[in-house]
């Protein structure tokens, strides 16, 4: 006869490190009278004589025949084993849903249902490259505050971003999941650091180079990238895909800036080795989530596995080739790399080393050109939108600078913003 589930569990006892306690739960849970009793006993006798032999104690002593004046089948403890695995597992995953859905801190806050049961929710569409199209959706139907995982809200108004990214003494600290897989080569960065000691290590090396002062003597080498985009465009075939022109415009820019080397994305150069920063960057924060994301047999996440160690050699090389031109004095004005590979922390007189220049190099290209991309088109979409502000912006530009073969420089520009057409504006 089969056991029932109490009955099976009462001959289970604590395991010591006595051989005998070993074999009396192998009785219990393995044997019955048959063939397959004959078999574990002939098998594991003989692991018992080789042991012997070899002066180590019998590990166990299974001797066929009942147990305890039963027969304890193997099918039919097997199936009452599964059977209460099955339903103690079902009213776990039930009573886990219903208290996600109902008792949870953040069941007040709207959102999709599979939302607040799992964190696949927001997995699914970041594997499918989609979790920008996702997040905007949910806003869309939702409202401003979402709850897009058990534990994860999405916001989206202007105040809570000040409020979460503004420099302040007590500021929300940064989640080590999220932002600790953002990283190529290992090392911290900028970005990926969570630990508000060595973040504020990074940041003085850095400072420096991304003082105003240092900002603006970049015009040079910037300039001449912006009016290469502007021609390109005024000579390209009607309509002109602004997102794509824009998009080779700040690479060109970000990776002058950040390797001391201009991919000439504009001219049809170095796309591979930015298409690669890109695609290493679209699964970083999926690690965080899922750690074997890897090995996922997807196209968009496969991409980004072979990108990586292109990246990395690429990067090294245009560090190493920076070296070599710094060493021989050919190194031109305005150069950030340069800036940031000669800061010395105040504190600690340390400096960075190669695999943090190239760590950082690498998230300047991924952040500096997609976020500027992002800013300038949204920019020009919202002005086009609005032709008072449009015209308005027109003649102010036009005043500032009435000789239109002469490039704006940043001081007069600057004067612009805030005390003329911006205040107008009002919410985008």
């Amino acid at each position: 006869m089969s056991y029932s589930l109490r009955g099976l569990l009462g001959y289970i006892r604590p395991l010591t490190s006595n051989d005998q306690d070993l074999s009396y739960l192998f009785k219990r849970l393995l044997l019955r009278r048959g063939a397959f009793s004959t078999l574990l006993h002939t098998v594991f006798s003989s692991i018992n004589s080789k042991m012997s032999a070899l002066g180590s104690s019998r590990l166990l002593n299974l001797p066929g025949g009942d147990i305890g004046g039963h027969n304890l089948t193997w099918t039919g403890t097997l199936t009452t084993i599964l059977t209460a695995v099955t339903i103690a597992w079902t009213l776990y995953l039930l009573s886990l849903a219903i208290y996600r859905i109902y008792f949870h801190p953040l069941a007040k806050y709207p959102g999709p249902l599979l939302g607040k049961l799992t964190a696949w929710n927001a997995f699914w569409p970041a594997v499918r490259g989609q979790a920008t199209l996702a997040r905007h959706s949910w806003t869309q139907k939702y409202g401003r505050v979402v709850r897009i995982a058990p534990n994860e809200l999405l916001f989206g108004d202007n105040q809570t971003v000040k409020d979460i990214y503004g420099q302040m003494s007590n500021a929300c600290p940064k989640d080590a999941e999220f932002y600790g897989p953002f990283t190529v080569t290992g090392a911290r960065n900028v970005f990926n650091s969570y630990d508000r000691i060595e973040h504020a290590a990074i940041r003085r090396l850095l400072s420096h180079a991304f003082s105003m002062n240092e900002i603006k003597k970049t015009q040079i080498r910037i300039i001449p990238i912006i009016e290469r985009c502007l021609k390109i465009i005024e000579h390209s075939p009607q309509p002109v895909n602004f997102w794509e022109k824009f998009s080779y415009m700040f690479l060109d820019i970000v990776s002058d800036l950040s390797f001391d080397r201009c991919f000439n994305c504009l001219e049809g150069e170095m796309l591979k080795e930015a298409h690669d920063a890109d695609a290493v960057q679209n699964i970083s924060a999926i690690r965080g989530w899922v750690p074997f994301i890897v090995y996922v047999p997807s196209s968009f996440v496969q991409e980004a596995v072979r990108a990586r160690p292109r990246l990395i050699k690429f990067a090294r090389q245009q560090i190493d080739e920076f070296r070599a031109r710094s060493a021989a004095g050919t190194v031109q004005e305005g150069s950030l790399l340069k800036r940031v590979v000669e800061a010395e922390d105040e504190e600690t007189g340390r400096k960075m080393s190669d695999l943090e220049l190239m760590e950082n190099a690498i998230v300047f290209l991924q952040a500096g050109s997609e976020t500027s991309l992002s800013a300038l088109c949204y920019l020009l979409y919202e002005v086009d939108r609005r032709p008072a502000i449009k015209d308005r912006l027109v003649q102010e530009i036009r005043e500032a600078f009435p000789d239109t073969h002469v490039f704006p420089d940043f001081d007069t520009a600057d004067k612009l913003v805030g005390d003329r057409f911006f205040p107008h504006m009002g919410p985008c």
